[in-house]
């Protein structure tokens, strides 16, 4: 399969690399879609200390299941599934709170493990048990899917900023600056959430800045 591999600070190949292999224990997925993370930018300029070459990167992604473990419960072939992609140790203090983005030992998908800018990428025990594994509902897209992480962390800091999300504007599911936000809701716990079908921001800006 035909995948994007980092190789060092600054160089990005696309190459053929061997498909995922399926086990008992793991999930495999069909990639869709994979956004551009912050840290995909940076291996792509001056590389990032915690990433070892070679190795397959992207993890924002969305796809569908094609290889479900004899091992695994709870998980369908064909069901379309996107990734909290930080993994946490599931032992430590924070893990146990379920605040898996404290953890000393937490890796993202594409750090310990190949990602997903890939045509197929194995999902790995941990990210399974850690409850990383989020189901996609039917009225998603696999657009916004693949954008439900970034989309988390502005919800979370608007949460945190005890600003509450609120409904749209009568009418309306289109959001510019200055009106309600549109609806979402919480999908599972480690700050993911699920998308409101429609919902389409046109753009967001603090003191009426940098709106285009």
């Amino acid at each position: 399969m035909k995948a994007a591999v980092y190789h060092g600070p600054g160089d990005i190949r696309v190459e053929e690399c061997p498909e995922p292999l399926p086990t008992r224990d793991n999930l495999i997925a069909e990639v869709h879609y994979c956004a551009i993370c912050g840290s995909d930018k940076k291996l792509a300029t001056v590389g990032h200390p915690r990433w070892r070459p070679p190795r397959i990167i992207g993890h924002e992604m969305v796809g569908h299941l094609v290889h479900v473990g004899a091992e695994v419960e709870g998980f369908a072939v064909g069901e379309r599934i996107t990734l909290a992609t930080t993994l946490g140790c599931l032992e430590c203090a924070y893990c146990k709170l379920g605040l898996a983005n404290l953890c000393p030992h937490a890796q993202p998908i594409s750090q310990a493990s190949d990602g997903a800018f890939a045509a197929r990428l194995a999902i790995p025990p941990l990210a399974i048990h850690g409850g990383n594994v989020l189901i996609v509902p039917a009225a998603v897209s696999d657009e916004a899917a693949a954008l439900s992480g970034p989309l988390s962390c502005a919800v979370n800091a608007q949460e945190r900023g005890h600003q509450p999300l609120r409904q749209p504007a009568q009418g309306g599911r289109r959001h510019h600056p200055g009106q309600p936000r549109p609806p979402l809701r919480r999908a599972a716990h480690r700050g993911r959430v699920r998308l409101a079908a429609g919902a389409h921001v046109q753009g967001l800006a603090p003191h009426g800045r940098g709106r285009d």
